[in-house]
């Protein structure tokens, strides 16, 4: 009774863990994007789960912070702040970004998780190309990449990377493949 007892609770978890990854692996690769207004958290967070880039106007009167747009089970964030032409490098492609442009314009160009990209032999494929305004919010999905380009002299920015429990389990599966996939034979 005990061991089936177990054995069912097992087998839950591993449920658990399987859907999640499962459900945080799922990509979209459409050149669509949601633009709104951003009213409350609830609905930014509705049109997030949608795994599109979502680029909101933000209300002159609300107070801009991480802590409301945090994704549920956050486990940290940090941010990276730009002026007119400071580079994003690198980032996270498996955590949820903000970018928030506070003076100035930018252009910012998206590209879809399952395109082919080539960064060092040039075959990059852009999917999409949003302009920015002082005061607006661009939610880049997890998988997708991006890039900003200046089209004001002026540019005050900052980029919040979060990352979620999910986040740290798939860097972790991650880095074990990477470390011992080579070594793993599958025979069918």
């Amino acid at each position: 009774m005990t061991e089936s007892i177990v054995f069912f609770f097992i087998f839950m978890c591993v449920l658990f863990v399987y859907l999640h990854v499962h459900q945080f692996y799922v990509k979209k690769n459409d050149a669509f994007y949601h633009e709104i207004e951003y009213t409350n958290r609830d609905t930014f967070e509705e049109y997030c789960r949608q795994k599109y880039p979502v680029h909101c106007k933000m209300k002159y009167t609300m107070p801009y912070t991480d802590d409301l747009l945090r994704p549920p089970f956050t486990v940290n964030s940090h941010t990276q702040v730009f002026k007119n032409t400071d580079k994003i490098d690198k980032y996270n492609v498996l955590s949820r970004k903000h970018l928030k442009i506070y003076r100035g314009t930018c252009s910012v160009e998206l590209y879809a998780p399952e395109k082919d990209i080539f960064i060092d032999d040039k075959k990059i494929d852009s999917t999409l190309k949003i302009e920015m305004k002082e005061n607006e919010l661009l939610m880049i999905p997890a998988f997708w990449y991006f890039k900003i380009s200046n089209t004001s002299e002026d540019i005050d920015g900052k980029v919040s990377y979060h990352n979620t429990i999910m986040t740290y389990i798939l860097n972790t599966i991650q880095k074990i493949y990477n470390e011992y996939g080579r070594y793993i034979q599958i025979e069918y």
